[in-house]
C-alpha cells in the first residue's frame, strides 16, 4: 500500500503574506530537489476548475497576490511528465487554506525531503498546532482538515509540531 507524509499547520490566518509564503514554498520545493509543475487556485478573481500548468499560469497567480487578493485556497504541486492525475501522481505536494497548511510528501520521496524547510511554513499562519502523520496516499489531505483522527484506520501519527 502506498502511503504519504503528511505536515500539517493550523493556526489563524496571515493575511498579509501570501506572496511571501508563495515563494518560500518554491524554495522548500527546490530544497527538496522539485520543481512546482501545476498550481490549484481558488480565489474571487481566479477560479479554474481543475490545476493549471506552472509554466503557463505562475505570472498570473504572482500578480493576483502581489495585488493583496486573499485567495480561498492554493495548492503546488510536482509532478513527472508522464503523469496521470496531478493530484494521485504527484511527488511533492503543498496546499494552503485560511486556516491550514500541509506539506505532502510520498513516501518514496521521502529521503529527498529538507524538514526544517517544510518546517518553516508554521510561520505563515498564527501557528496553533500541527502534527506530522502518514496516511494512505489521497487520504491524508481529508485527515489534515478534521483534526480528528480516530475513525480513519490508515492514519499513522508521527510527531507533533511544536
Amino acid at each position: 500500500m502506498k502511503r504519504e507524509i503528511n505536515y500539517t499547520f493550523w493556526g489563524e490566518s496571515i493575511d498579509s503574506n501570501w506572496y511571501e509564503w508563495f515563494l518560500a514554498v518554491k524554495d522548500l520545493f527546490e530544497k527538496c530537489g522539485y520543481k512546482v509543475t501545476h498550481y490549484g487556485i481558488n480565489s474571487e478573481s481566479y477560479n479554474p476548475d481543475k490545476a493549471v500548468t506552472a509554466s503557463r499560469k505562475e505570472k498570473a497567480i504572482v500578480e493576483l497576490l502581489k495585488s493583496g487578493e486573499v485567495p480561498n485556497s492554493i495548492e503546488f504541486y510536482s509532478v513527472s511528465k508522464d503523469f496521470v492525475t496531478v493530484s494521485g501522481d504527484a511527488a511533492l505536494y503543498c496546499l494552503r487554506e485560511k486556516n491550514c497548511i500541509c506539506v505532502i510528501v510520498r513516501e518514496s520521496a521521502v529521503p529527498d525531503i529538507n524538514e526544517d524547510a517544510i518546517m518553516e511554513m508554521k510561520k505563515y499562519i498564527k501557528f496553533e498546532s500541527g502534527e506530522v502523520f502518514s496516511a494512505r496516499i489521497l487520504n491524508s489531505i481529508f485527515y489534515s482538515h478534521s483534526k480528528t483522527h480516530d475513525k480513519f484506520h490508515e492514519y499513522e501519527f508521527i510527531k507533533n509540531i511544536e
